[in-house]
């Protein structure tokens, strides 16, 4: 998969629930990578190393609940983890990003589209800053992982949104 994923290669599997991607070299998610997979649920493209995902890549995946990106990202190029991205991830429910590198500024304006997240995993990120308001519109979050990056503070007006659906 060095050069990326066959143009149109899942067009005929409307079926398919779950495809693992993993470790398979992917250097770039394209916008038309996941036509026909409108009923995946979950998709693994954990240890790959992506520079780069295209605006709408998630657009042909509308009922999408878990999508595993860890150590996706390359020690050189951030991943830009951006609203443009994430359009069509509204029913998405988990979102793991634990050690990939990402573009946290595109990453926090990206959260607002994702508004069914219950668990989102961004440990070893390279996070540094939470703004505030980051989580208002995800009500639905129960777990936040975020350890081993270099957070210095943590406020209320920070977590504002999930409040009373935080579990511990």
């Amino acid at each position: 998969f060095s050069s990326g994923i066959t143009s149109n290669l899942f067009k005929n599997m409307p079926n398919l629930a779950n495809l693992n991607l993993q470790q398979t070299n992917l250097p770039i998610i394209r916008q038309a990578d996941f036509v026909g997979l409108n009923n995946l649920h979950f998709l693994h493209l954990s240890g790959n190393h992506i520079t780069q995902i295209e605006t709408g890549s998630f657009l042909n995946t509308p009922n999408l609940k878990e999508l595993y990106l860890d150590d996706a990202g390359n020690t050189i190029n951030k991943l830009n983890f951006s609203s443009e991205t994430t359009a069509g991830l509204s029913n998405l429910q988990r979102l793991d990003l634990a050690r990939s590198r990402i573009e946290t500024d595109s990453f926090w304006n990206s959260l607002p589209s994702m508004p069914n997240l219950s668990h989102l995993l961004i440990s070893e990120t390279g996070l540094s800053v939470i703004p505030d308001l980051a989580f208002q519109y995800n009500t639905k979050l129960q777990t936040i992982e975020m350890k081993s990056n270099s957070l210095t503070q943590l406020t209320q007006a920070q977590i504002h949104g999930p409040g009373n659906s935080l579990k511990s």
